[in-house]
């Protein structure tokens, strides 16, 4: 059994208290440390080049993807020591040729576990259309178990942060796969800047199999920017057995949707990961774990919304607008000769989001929706944005220059 504790600040932390305070505080730093399932910060492998071999072993991993191709470099530039820095090379997308990818045994199989670390893109680095960050992933068994699932990130436009869901059967009120959860329940997306360490936390707590009470929750830099409670399932009824039992180390540019070229930077680019842990408890920046604090679930359900619709058909200035319902879903919608959208409340208070549809892989509507009986707009120049500054029911839409796409997905709620 092989557990790398090699966290560099959670070992000269307990080693302080053990020395300043005496030998009554050690049983805490185990108590401490006993809630880490699992650590690792590179620094068991020599620095440069590494290959699928030494990452194999150090990991713990069936399989490695990348550093053989030298796209892994071990150095000495992380958060505490050593890091591992990531190849993507010019025009190449997916894991046969971009950045690397390897599974982890954590030697444990839970229901509900977090997983924490540091990541810095470099100054330069192109995020185009997206990449793949690591995650948690699952199955019955490590490693070649049924019913097995990933609960990866990505990046996607401008750094911006998702969770990115392959499941056994996932179990959400949209019924699709894979399954994507923005980062951005809080008003604003979160995303993350070339040039900059950023520290990653992540908590995945399963859903009872059937239903939809799993929980995905993300901290980006200690603040949390996402909390998913009602669409986050991963296991089908029966399905108990499936567990949360990997640490996923995958990245890469992609997406599989044409055109290609959407997913491939135009010159190497690099990203450098340092000091992963999966833990029982929230892990924080520092690396130790605060002292845990009452969960706040089960959250209650939403309070209905008294709101009358108004069934007074509107009609924009360019003829018959799209109706879509103000419900907490996504639509997918095709405006077709249509140039506007009438939703079914006023959207005063509320949240509206459009990002890509998923009918037509090369069709990416960039534009603007403006409030034509209300006030505001919401301005989409990549894959997703939101808003909550918008009041209206109907709303006028223009492509970008350039764009003639007419398919997006939109929430209103």
């Amino acid at each position: 059994m092989k557990h790398n504790f090699q966290h560099k600040m959670k070992t000269f932390t307990c080693s302080v208290n053990k020395i300043v305070l005496g030998l009554g505080l050690a049983s805490l730093c185990t108590v401490l440390q006993a809630q880490e399932v699992y650590t690792n910060g590179f620094e068991g492998i020599e620095t440069g080049l590494a290959n699928d071999s030494v990452i194999k072993g150090d990991w713990s991993s069936r399989y490695a993807k990348g550093p053989d191709e030298g796209r892994v470099t071990i150095t000495n530039s992380g958060v505490s020591g050593k890091a591992a820095r990531i190849l993507y090379p010019a025009g190449g997308n997916q894991s046969s040729r971009s950045g690397a990818t390897w599974e982890t045994d954590i030697q444990v199989s839970a229901d509900e576990l977090y997983m924490a670390y540091w990541v810095k893109f470099d100054a330069d680095f192109q995020f185009v259309k997206g990449g793949k960050l690591p995650g948690l992933a699952g199955s019955t068994s490590f490693p070649y178990g049924d019913n097995d699932f990933t609960t990866r990130l990505m990046w996607r436009e401008e750094g911006k942060l998702e969770f990115y869901l392959h499941g056994f059967k996932l179990n959400n009120e949209e019924g699709s796969e894979p399954y994507r959860v923005f980062w951005d329940d809080f008003g604003e997306h979160a995303r993350v800047i070339p040039g900059q360490w950023h520290h990653i936390e992540i908590r995945q707590r399963l859903n009872t199999p059937g239903m939809r009470n799993g929980r995905l929750q993300g901290w980006l830099d200690g603040v949390l920017m996402i909390d998913d409670s009602s669409n986050s399932g991963v296991r089908d009824g029966g399905q108990s057995s499936t567990k949360i039992n990997q640490l996923y180390f995958s990245t890469f540019f992609g997406g599989s949707s044409a055109p290609a070229s959407q997913w491939q930077p135009t010159q190497d680019v690099y990203a450098t990961f340092d000091d992963f842990i999966v833990s029982t408890q929230r892990i924080g920046m520092g690396g130790s774990i605060p002292d845990p604090s009452p969960d706040p679930d089960p959250i209650p359900d939403p309070i209905p919304d008294p709101d009358p619709i108004d069934e007074t058909p509107d009609e924009g200035a360019n003829g018959t607008c799209v109706p879509v319902d103000v419900v907490n879903s996504k639509i997918e919608i095709n405006l077709g000769s249509a140039n506007c959208i009438e939703f079914s409340r006023d959207l005063s208070e509320r949240r509206l989001a459009v990002w890509d549809s998923d009918l037509a892989n090369a069709c990416d509507f960039r534009g603007s929706l403006s409030a034509a009986n209300g006030s505001g707009a919401l301005v989409v120049p990549d894959n997703y944005e939101a808003t909550q500054s918008v009041s209206g029911r109907l709303f006028n839409v223009v492509n970008a220059s350039g764009n003639s796409c007419r398919l997006m997905k939109i929430r209103a709620w």
